[in-house]
């Protein structure tokens, strides 16, 4: 009987150290499982910052590559704006110009369209001989033999200036050009360039301040064309003779002041407009 008692005890016993492992790998297997949760969440973090880090650094090198290629062509793009604003100021004048050329021939049918009218009203007999009517150099022309045609240059000009130096007059000639310090202090004009273009020709004057040319606060500076095949190059006190150039003239002609950057300081155009007046006989 005791035998059995003790095989019974030793059976509970038994059984009990086997709940107590299990209960034991549970709490193990718990331990670990959370602990390897949390070294994944952290290798996955860590992964997950390294990309950002990456993609940062890649992002960085972008924008200094763009900023390199903004610097390098910079001034060629600078470059081809002033070209295109040439273009862009010529093509303005030559518009202008057709304007002006077409509102003439209008003005010149209307004028004598009334001119019939008026002649019929008084009876005279009139029979138009185009041939007889002057183009715009002349002064005085025959309209139909009955009366006279004046015809009269008026120059429409325009100014700007974006700095102190402006171009105060322009010899509608092509004789000089002239320069004006409007601000408070001395200008000193090395590197400018002046630039003379015309819509009926395609050339141009282009003259550049050599050596230390300064314009005085509230004074002018002319710059005069050659005249004569021998003249140099000559500076004195408010005054420049070009070598061996002249001023490049026009019905349309535009001046223009650039720094030494090639950027427009002063620009000064002139636009020559024909006018008509009649007389009857």
């Amino acid at each position: 009987m005791m035998d059995i008692f003790q095989f019974k005890d030793d059976y509970i016993e038994q059984q009990l150290n086997d709940t107590r492992s299990l209960d034991e790998i549970r709490r193990l297997n718990e331990k670990y499982h959370f602990r390897l949760l949390n070294e994944l969440k952290a290798k996955a973090k860590a992964k997950a910052k390294a990309k950002h880090n990456t993609n940062q650094n890649k992002n960085k090198r972008k924008i200094n590559d763009l900023e390199q290629l903004r610097v390098l062509q910079g001034p060629n793009y600078m470059s081809e704006i002033h070209v295109l604003d040439q273009q862009l100021t010529a093509m303005q004048i030559d518009i202008s110009k057709k304007v002006e050329k077409h509102q003439d021939l209008m003005n010149i049918e209307n004028i004598t369209y009334r001119k019939l009218l008026v002649s019929e009203q008084r009876g005279l007999d009139i029979t138009p001989n185009p041939s007889v009517v002057g183009g715009p150099s002349v002064k005085k022309s025959k309209l139909f033999g009955r009366g006279e045609i004046d015809n009269k240059v008026s120059n429409i000009i325009t100014v700007s200036s974006t700095s102190d130096i402006e171009i105060g007059e322009v010899c509608p000639d092509g004789q000089f050009v002239q320069l004006y310090n409007k601000g408070s202090k001395e200008f000193a004009l090395r590197g400018y360039e002046l630039v003379r273009t015309t819509v009926e020709q395609n050339v141009s004057t282009v003259f550049k301040f050599h050596g230390s040319v300064n314009l005085g606060a509230g004074n002018s500076l002319t710059v005069w064309s050659s005249t004569a095949s021998n003249q140099i190059h000559k500076y004195s006190a408010g005054s420049i003779i070009m070598d061996i150039q002249a001023w490049v003239v026009g019905d349309y002609m535009a001046t223009i002041l650039l720094n030494p950057e090639g950027q427009e300081v002063a620009t000064h155009k002139l636009k020559k407009r024909l006018g008509f007046s009649f007389t009857i006989q």
